[in-house]
């Protein structure tokens, strides 16, 4: 709405102004006119109070006079400058020569009104300074709504990619998670097993890398990595669409024989190669492995080598047998291996292979030393990072190994449900796991997780105490006591094997607790997991920490700690 000024009323209505006057009468006569139509109106008369009143307040719109006592209107623009630059200036004067006015426009004054002052020109000069007062807000706010609406967005992208993913995690299945992969179900100890570690790292939110293993029967399991080609979102739809689609296939057709997993693979290219783009492909390492038969089945799409390494510490690769997945694959090929002299077996994607070292290399050149003097997924990561500082791509590695293959002996301790026993495990631990060659630091956490281990056999395995249960009993001050009472009516065994194994340059102890109860529960074996599985336990936590790799048997009632004796104790080959 414009006034008889013909300026907007309720522009001015939202601007604070600090007039600067020495001259009572003229001070008065601009204040009468100018208060009621801003927001704030103040008025001083001389710069000094003109300064210390802006610092106070920090106004829209400045109106001074040229002539004040102490400085001039020149110094006081350059003092309100200095503290809010930008602020829109009127000079009040006179004194209207060329170099005067040349002077104030490159001090920072905005506009000029002759002396007397006629408020109609007086308004107008406001208008117009208020005009681009208002235009530079509107600027600064459109550039602060057009930010928020790049976080939002940001941030709704983000909680998108953070839900694709849980979408692939939960489309990962990992059968074998921490289990140790033997016949025996009857709690004999079977060392003719597998163990199969896996790591996985997205290098965007969303990966285009993603895996599984799949438990057939009673002597196969298959193995799976699929890497889509591409960045992204793209190469991400690619990889969950396959892992689904494969672990559909595996459920519908496979029942353990290789002609099954032929079949399953047929089906899963003639389905993934109608929906690729034309210019995308789809690398893919599938591996079956039948421990009765000690065959190792593959067939691999254009991915890294598969690494083998034999009992003796021999390490040899073997290369993909197909060309990538494109549109027009047809025929693949699936390749045998005698595996009964195989100790363990790396397989993984090319952000492993292609990941830059720091002496600027690429990683590739280093994998098969590496996996030759790691026998555990824990020091082989540790073996990466001292070349690699992180994967420059998305990664996917199965680390599988037959953890007792190499056993020198074993001894075994049985015991009752009991502080008594628990303190005979104890004494069997101390006894033969102090003389291998730990220093005493790693002896010392073998030792801590070794204990938290016997407990849970003791408290949770066999005298069935829940964790609310215990917590309570603790916090009642009863805790011993109604362990004591547990252990009256309890007759279940606790057993304790200590196994020293020699693996090429390696010596490692694994020691195992088991107990007669329910066994550990389904939560531990999820199978939506990665290697960056959090445990909820505080038990699981210190046992992760403490040693170099865990697992449990097939009926999750044992569980086997292992640890690397990095002083070599020749009594032990």
């Amino acid at each position: 709405m414009t006034d008889k000024y013909g300026v907007n009323e309720d522009i001015f209505k939202v601007i604070s102004v600090l007039l600067v006057e020495d001259d009572d009468e003229s001070r008065h006569i601009i204040e009468n006119k100018l208060a009621g139509m801003f927001s704030k109106f103040t008025s001083v008369s001389d710069a000094e109070h003109g300064i210390e009143e802006f610092e106070k307040n920090r106004y829209d719109l400045v109106i001074t006079d040229y002539f004040l006592p102490g400085i001039n209107g020149l110094a006081f623009t350059k003092a309100i400058l200095a503290i809010k630059k930008d602020t829109p200036i009127i000079m009040m004067t006179g004194h209207m020569d060329k170099d005067f006015l040349m002077s104030a426009v490159n001090m920072g004054v905005s506009q000029f009104v002759a002396k007397p002052v006629h408020i109609k020109l007086l308004i107008k000069a406001v208008n117009n300074a208020v005009e681009r007062v208002i235009l530079e807000n509107m600027r600064i706010k459109a550039k602060e709504q057009e930010l928020e609406l790049l976080r939002l967005q940001e941030t709704h992208d983000h909680f998108q990619k953070q839900f694709a993913m849980r979408k692939e995690m939960h489309l990962i299945r990992n059968d074998l998670f921490l289990r140790f992969f033997s016949k025996s179900k009857d709690g004999s100890f079977n060392p003719n097993g597998w163990n199969i570690d896996v790591f996985y790292e997205s290098h965007e939110i969303v990966s285009g890398d993603i895996y599984s293993c799949y438990r057939i029967n009673d002597d196969c399991f298959v193995v799976l990595i699929i890497d889509a080609m591409g960045k992204g979102v793209p190469a991400a739809v690619t990889a969950t669409i396959g892992v689904a689609l494969f672990s559909y296939f595996i459920n519908k057709y496979i029942s353990g024989v290789i002609t099954d997993l032929r079949v399953v693979i047929d089906k899963f290219i003639d389905v993934m190669k109608t929906n690729l783009l034309d210019d995308e492909i789809l690398c893919l390492s599938v591996v079956m492995i039948d421990s009765a038969l000690d065959k190792m089945w593959y067939s691999a799409f254009s991915m890294p080598k598969i690494w083998v390494a034999t009992h003796s510490g021999e390490v040899r690769s073997i290369s993909s047998n197909n060309m990538p997945i494109m549109k027009f694959t047809n025929k693949i090929k699936f390749d045998c291996l005698d595996i009964k002299d195989i100790s363990k077996i790396l397989i993984y994607s090319d952000g492993l292979a292609e990941s830059p070292t720091a002496n600027g290399n690429i990683y590739n050149s280093y994998i098969e030393e590496d996996f030759k003097n790691s026998f555990f997924i824990k020091n082989f990561e540790a073996n990466i990072k001292k070349h690699v500082n992180e994967f420059s791509d998305d990664t996917s590695i199965f680390f599988i190994r037959r953890p007792f293959v190499n056993m020198v002996y074993q001894k075994e301790q049985e015991v009752e449900t009991s502080f008594e026993g628990i303190e005979q495990l104890e004494e069997f631990f101390a006894e033969n796991v102090s003389k291998i060659g730990l220093d005493v630091i790693s002896y010392e956490c073998f030792f801590a997780a070794y204990s938290e281990i016997v407990m849970n056999a003791y408290e949770h395995g066999n005298l069935g105490l829940g964790s609310a249960e215990k917590h309570r009993y603790i916090e009642e001050n009863i805790y011993e006591d109604k362990l004591l009472e547990l252990e009256k009516t309890c007759n279940k065994k606790i057993l304790s094997r200590i196994i020293f194994c020699h693996s090429n340059s390696l010596n490692y102890v694994a020691v195992s607790v088991r107990d007669e109860g329910e066994g550990y529960p389904d939560t531990i074996f999820s199978t939506n997991v990665s290697v960056n599985t959090k445990f909820n336990g505080r038990g699981l936590k210190i046992i992760s920490h403490y040693t170099d790799d865990f697992f449990f048997s097939e009926d999750r009632k044992e569980i086997f700690i292992v640890k690397l004796i990095t002083n070599k104790n020749d009594s032990l080959t």
